[in-house]
């Protein structure tokens, strides 16, 4: 059964976005500082091991959180941005349908 915060995730993407995602969590409520890479596994109630097989360090881990969490914010504004169609000027007043 795969279910969030048992050891039972085979999935090696599951578990990944799963840390992912708690690393996120942990790092707003408590900074980055004071998450420890401890605090994420405990949290999962997997062990510190599992974490480091998918990420070297917890810089490595908060580079990729800050990766995904840019493209979640950007998803919209960059097909604009890279629209060839519209001048440079034109891109930044063009209207975003998530915001209008």
């Amino acid at each position: 059964m795969n279910t969030v915060g048992t050891k039972r995730i085979n999935d090696p993407e599951v578990r990944r976005r799963q840390i992912l995602e708690e690393a996120m969590k942990l790092f707003y409520e408590k900074g980055y500082d004071n998450t420890s890479l401890d605090d994420i596994a405990v949290s999962l109630d997997i062990t510190k091991g599992l974490c480091y097989r998918y990420f070297s360090s917890k810089q490595a881990l908060l580079d990729e959180v800050i990766s995904e969490y840019t493209q979640e914010c950007c998803a919209d504004f960059i097909p604009i941005l890279q629209d060839t169609t519209l001048s440079m000027s034109e891109r930044p007043n063009h209207r975003f349908p998530a915001y209008v």
